[in-house]
């Protein structure tokens, strides 16, 4: 009983210790985002000075996450396993369907969410290869590895499901419009089940990527034209139908298969 009763103590303070952690590398950038807002704003253009405050608190949430110690409980308890088992890597067909189901997910929350709050997702800069980029790839990039990749990943030894909401959580704070922040909160929780579905953080910068180049397309190429905007959503919903049903068909038999290997070893 006392031994049970120690091991549970020190899970409970290793939790801590990880929430703690994440929570610290996570203040300190909005700290850092909000003081070079302060500093820099009005020395350069509002663009400029977003894309600077955004990489340069990036860095600095990653290298205190890297610095900072993770587990400030006693040596001696090291090990104590997690009871939080890792995620499972899928195949690829697994994940390209996953990947798929997300990205029509997120397409859809950002639909309701801009029909209640207004479209804050038109483009507020001028169209350009360095916007291009940021958009499509840098922050996709940073805000995965960031987000779902070292705030999930050790938020989720707490419990996976408060580590699915408390990372989107952060990841819409990390936004200032209302509309964004709602954007921002649902999409994390989808990006995050993507992660847990597929064992693979770097699919959530994929499915980040199409959905931040789809808003870049119909908010500049396609701005006046509804049409082909709605005959598309259309037929990638119809995609995202068909790939979730095919996950549905793909899981089952995964199941049946582990069953049917199970009933062979028995018999064995």
């Amino acid at each position: 009983m006392y031994i049970c009763t120690y091991f549970e103590d020190v899970m409970y303070k290793k939790k801590i210790s990880y929430l703690l952690h994440s929570l610290t590398s996570f203040i300190l950038m909005l700290i850092v985002v909000r003081l070079l807002n302060i500093f820099i704003g009005n020395l350069l253009d509002s663009y400029l000075t977003s894309q600077i405050a955004f990489l340069v608190s990036s860095f600095v949430a990653v290298l205190a996450y890297k610095i900072m110690p993770r587990d400030i409980t006693p040596d001696d308890t090291e090990e104590i396993p997690d009871p939080v088992p890792p995620m499972a890597k899928r195949d690829p067909l697994n994940c390209l369907v996953c990947v798929v189901i997300a990205f029509c997910a997120m397409m859809g929350l950002m639909y309701i969410v801009y029909t209640f709050l207004g479209d804050s997702n038109s483009s507020a800069y001028p169209l350009s290869p360095l916007y291009v980029l940021s958009l499509v790839v840098v922050h996709p990039v940073v805000e995965e590895y960031l987000f779902r990749h070292l705030y999930y990943e050790e938020l989720r030894l707490l419990t996976p499901v408060f580590a699915v909401v408390a990372q989107a959580t952060m990841f819409a704070l990390d936004h200032d419009a209302v509309g964004s922040m709602f954007t921002a909160l649902f999409c994390g929780i989808v990006l995050a089940l993507l992660v847990e579905a597929t064992g693979r953080w770097y699919l959530a910068v994929i499915a980040h990527s199409l959905v931040n180049l789809r808003t870049l397309i119909y908010t500049t190429l396609l701005a006046e034209d509804t049409f082909v905007r709605t005959a598309a959503d259309l037929t990638l919903y119809a995609i995202g139908i068909a790939a979730l049903a095919a996950l549905v068909v793909i899981r089952s038999k995964e199941k049946k298969k582990k069953a049917d290997s199970a009933a062979a070893e028995k018999t064995t």
